[in-house]
């Protein structure tokens, strides 16, 4: 304030002068908060490596897992995880759950298109116990640049009734009703929202192993995709998605 005082001062002796650098003053401001407009502009829209920001969001169950204990030759490449406890769709037989299967998707996701984008995960179940949601996380982050990973939570605990099965917040969000998960997409885009991170309709993609979920997606605005195609169980995946079922396709396939 002293600097520009003394301008000003100067100024009012010399009224040529002080034009010329009150003009000079101005341009400086004007480039200043150009400058920052910029700054903040690029911070809302860049992505991880420099280009528009996209989202890739996932089904867990038989999407980015397999059914449990099954690996080759059934489902080659799958990855069992012994001792880590998946309770999905086995509640009912006992001992009610198996070791947790990691589908090909999942161990190669860093082969993808997604590898440059932003995750979420959107899941009709619980992702079963703390231990199942840690290497969830773990193989996310190791998939994508580290500035998205840097985003996302350092941990994932359970924080839900698996009794209640109330909607869990973004940008895990689990216990989202079949049918529904258009509407929790929109929840993590949300949560990226409020962290600065702007990321358009048209490059949100989610990747389900139900036709019916996939289909719900239809006037979103947001581009959907069935995998884990190749091998069912019933209406559900079997083995889970594997990588090159996942396209940056615009519409719901």
């Amino acid at each position: 304030s002293s600097h520009l005082s003394a301008q000003s001062s100067t100024a009012l002796g010399h009224p040529e002068v002080g034009k010329e650098a009150a003009m000079a003053l101005t341009g400086k401001l004007c480039m200043i908060l150009t400058l920052q407009a910029i700054r903040t502009s690029l911070t809302a829209v860049v992505g991880t490596d420099g280009a528009t920001p996209c989202l890739c969001a996932f089904d867990i169950d038989r999407t980015l897992t397999g059914y449990q204990d099954i690996g080759a030759p059934e489902c080659p490449g799958n990855k069992v995880i012994p001792g880590v406890k998946d309770y999905a769709y086995l509640y009912a037989s006992p001992p009610g759950y198996g070791n947790l299967t990691l589908s090909l998707l999942l161990q190669q996701l860093n082969s993808t298109f997604c590898s440059k984008c932003f995750v979420g995960l959107a899941s009709a179940g619980g992702a079963s116990l703390d231990d199942e949601k840690a290497v969830l996380v773990e193989r996310l982050k190791a998939a994508i640049a580290p500035s998205a990973a840097a985003l996302l939570p350092a941990t994932w605990v359970t924080t839900i009734d698996s009794s209640e099965q109330t909607q869990g917040p973004p940008p895990f969000v689990v216990w989202c009703q079949d049918k529904t998960k258009h509407e929790c997409t929109r929840t993590i885009v949300e949560w990226y929202q409020a962290k600065n991170v702007s990321i358009a309709s048209s490059d949100v993609y989610f990747f389900d192993d139900k036709a019916e979920n996939i289909l719900a997606f239809e006037g979103s605005g947001y581009n959907a995709q069935q995998i884990s195609c190749a091998t069912r169980d019933g209406s559900r995946g079997c083995c889970g998605g594997r990588p090159e079922e996942v396209q940056e396709r615009q519409g719901v396939h």
